[in-house]
């Protein structure tokens, strides 16, 4: 599991990677999904490409990506995404500074967030992707205004799902500051988590060994192992 902050989004060596799957947006058939975000605020249409190919061995191999376009109540356009990846995450925050963020992902790996006020995105991916390393792959989100503690759900590849938890108080201001691990802080698995008025997390947890569930509320910024 790499732990490598170092952003390459914006590197030429990155850059050139997200070209090896152009070819799927140009052969590739297409289906549509649409995503609503928030009280009707936002609309999402995601077109997935998808090419696959059975290899020697009998595996099928599944090639995809998406594009997706994301307008406001009045049908403006405010972001137009191309991903290297389908099945995308789309999470729309709104922030304790009053302003709207989209919270999605450009790949598998990494994340970036769109100031939609402002009309300004930052993209993080990290160096490790590049060695070939996993890293946390983000799958949703939840945020909590009292403490801009973020909660992402996801997983490593092929490991079970949790949490980790993330400083959002500067939302442009990428990578995140990590506040918490849910694979290494705690002897159970996170699968649920919701907030209390004072900005606690309930935890409904998992033991790793008696598979018991059980809630747990936890102040994640004063216990901190990374503060």
């Amino acid at each position: 599991m790499a732990n490598n902050e170092s952003n390459v989004a914006y590197s030429a060596e990155y850059e050139e990677s997200l070209k090896e799957r152009d070819y799927v947006f140009e052969t590739a058939p297409h289906s549509e999904k649409n995503y609503v975000l928030g009280d009707d605020e936002y609309f999402v249409t995601e077109y997935s490409y998808a090419i696959n190919k059975t290899l020697e061995n009998g595996v099928m191999e599944h090639t995809g990506t998406s594009k997706a376009v994301v307008r406001n109540k009045a049908s403006e356009v405010i972001l137009e995404i191309k991903s290297n990846y389908d099945n995308q995450l789309y999470c729309l925050v709104k922030h304790g500074n009053g302003k709207d963020y989209l919270v999605y992902r450009k790949d598998l790996y990494g994340y970036s967030v769109f100031d939609i006020a402002e009309k300004k995105n930052m993209d993080y991916m990290p160096k490790a992707v590049l060695h070939g390393e996993e890293t946390f792959i983000w799958c949703d989100v939840a945020y909590c205004s009292v403490n801009n503690l973020l909660a992402v759900f996801g997983c490593y590849w092929g490991a079970p799902f949790s949490y980790m938890f993330f400083d959002f108080t500067n939302p442009m201001d990428l990578p995140f500051h990590l506040c918490c691990d849910g694979y290494e802080d705690f002897d159970y698995l996170i699968e649920d988590v919701s907030f209390t008025d004072k900005g606690e997390c309930i935890f409904t947890v998992m033991d790793w060994e008696t598979e018991k569930k059980e809630q747990k509320i936890v102040n994640v910024i004063k216990t901190s192992p990374y503060r």
